[in-house]
């Protein structure tokens, strides 16, 4: 068991792995540098980057938390906390992976009507159950922290840096301020500003 350290803070490594190429040396590698560097925690990416495959259905989840589980293990026994950090929220931006057609999530819409690809609309109901499921299938491997990707965020990268306007945000903005403008006619009205509703 690895001696735990007195210091006032945690240090945490965020490490992505590949279960297809993680083999017996990575391994030995990865629990050297752990004990070399003193890490008390491992935050384990999910989903993340070139291995990102946007959205991902709930049996995909429960495959790769499945493989953080075992790859974890060795951690675990030498008293290092195992966080995860879940790389798909929203989505970042649109990089070429549509949203799969199996999962009920509609596209955030920008204010110029633009239909993303790949980034969810978060205030559809269907992404909220989506995203509910699989962050309960994170947490089903009680992780020391589960944390929440900073996609999770109205403000994208462009072309979609503004928020959602899809049909159903439009319908809820309208309603709060009692109007009846089109997406065309907010923006207008969004962009002009000074003081209004």
């Amino acid at each position: 068991m690895m001696k735990k350290m007195n210091n006032s803070y945690r240090y945490t490594l965020r490490f992505a792995v590949d279960k297809n190429i993680y083999d017996a040396d990575k391994k030995q590698r990865l629990i050297d540098f752990v004990k070399e560097a003193h890490v008390s925690d491992v935050a384990f990416f999910i989903n993340q980057e070139e291995l990102s495959d946007a959205h991902i259905t709930l049996e995909k989840a429960k495959e790769l938390i499945t493989n953080i589980d075992e790859v974890s293990q060795p951690l675990k026994e030498l008293g290092i906390t195992v966080s995860l950090n879940p790389w798909t929220t929203m989505n970042h931006s649109d990089r070429g992976i549509h949203i799969n057609p199996k999962l009920d999530i509609k596209p955030m819409v920008n204010h110029q009507g633009v239909k993303s690809i790949s980034m969810a609309c978060p205030g559809y109901q269907g992404w909220a159950d989506y995203i509910s499921d699989i962050h309960a299938i994170w947490a089903s491997i009680h992780p020391n922290e589960l944390w929440l990707e900073d996609d999770f965020r109205h403000y994208k990268n462009a072309p979609f840096k503004l928020g959602c306007f899809c049909e159903d945000h439009m319908k809820q903005y309208n309603e709060l301020l009692e109007t009846d403008l089109s997406r065309e006619e907010f923006v207008q009205k969004m962009f002009t500003g000074g003081e209004n509703k």
